[in-house]
């Protein structure tokens, strides 16, 4: 009887043993797709950065980003990149120009109120 229990509780220790080994080898395999899976979602999101900062029209210097979405004429006052010295000049003048334009029409209602008030 002494045997049997002995035959009996080996077998157990053995089963346990056993299971424990494939619960063993099913959380390596886990914890491998799992490291795989980060590691390839990280390199994933590191190529899209730097795709993102080498091709992005603002850190590329577009210039063609410099144009308003209003009209082509007009460009978006804050954004110079990528223009030399001379075209930014340009645009000052005209918006220069532009003002003084609108004071002088300003003016003009002005005065036409005032002659028609007297």
């Amino acid at each position: 009887m002494l045997g049997e229990l002995q035959k009996e509780h080996h077998q157990r220790r053995r089963n346990l043993e056993i299971a424990q080994k494939e619960t063993n080898i099913r959380l390596m395999k886990e914890k491998y797709d799992k490291d795989n899976s980060r590691k390839h979602t990280s390199d994933t999101s590191r190529l899209n950065h730097i795709e993102y900062n080498t091709g992005h029209d603002f850190y590329t210097e577009n210039t063609a980003t410099c144009q308003s979405q209003l009209a082509k004429h007009r460009v978006i006052p804050y954004h110079w990149k990528g223009m030399n010295e001379s075209q930014k000049e340009e645009i000052l003048l005209e918006r220069a120009n532009q003002v003084q334009e609108r004071k002088m029409l300003e003016n003009l209602s002005k005065e036409e109120e005032r002659m028609y008030a007297r």
